[in-house]
């Protein structure tokens, strides 16, 4: 997505649109992080969820919470109850109603996300805001 390189202009480049006191960078996190999101709940069926609840650690892998018994943060515990509270399967139906996502397929090498409208999804979300 070349757009992205419109946030590498410079801290003193003011965004037509942007929210008034976001940066360039504040704007790019965001949309990173939109990326992320989307990319992890088009993966439910493999570490999507832990990766979306918990994030990522130094090796790009799920972090969890400790299984050692030791007392969790409170910012872990609020990850944690998401995690078991939130409706996955609403999230990926909204997928699959909305053509992105197939049901499972028959074929192992049919894809599972139609290519078209994953491709218009990240375009949004790329120009968004």
């Amino acid at each position: 997505f070349p757009e992205l390189g419109l946030y590498a202009a410079g801290a003193n480049f003011e965004m037509q649109g942007a929210s008034p006191r976001a940066s360039a960078d504040d704007e790019y996190q965001r949309t990173i992080g939109a990326f992320f999101a989307f990319f992890w709940i088009m993966r439910l069926d493999l570490e999507g969820a832990e990766s979306f609840s918990f994030g990522l650690n130094d090796e790009w892998k799920p972090r969890l919470p400790p299984q050692d018994g030791s007392r969790l943060s409170s910012e872990m515990q609020k990850r944690v109850a998401f995690r078991e509270n939130a409706d996955w399967a609403a999230m990926q139906k909204l997928l699959v109603d909305a053509n992105i996502l197939r049901n499972q397929s028959s074929s192992a090498s049919e894809a599972r996300h139609d290519l078209q409208r994953t491709l218009a999804m990240l375009s949004l979300t790329a120009y968004h805001d």
